[in-house]
């Protein structure tokens, strides 16, 4: 019997960690909550998987 191996790397934006330290700043200065659908696109948009 033979066994497959999927390899998956995924890979973050340098910038990733950046912006969500300063959604958190502006969040904790105005008091505000963030708007989740456009921290969630760009966290989607930071992050890369590719199958090997």
């Amino acid at each position: 019997m033979a066994t497959e191996q999927i390899k998956i790397r995924v890979s973050v934006a340098w910038w990733l960690r950046w912006y969500i330290l300063g959604v958190a700043l502006m969040c904790r200065m105005t008091g505000c909550a963030p708007d989740m659908d456009r921290a969630s696109y760009w966290i989607r948009r930071s992050i890369k998987m590719r199958i090997e």
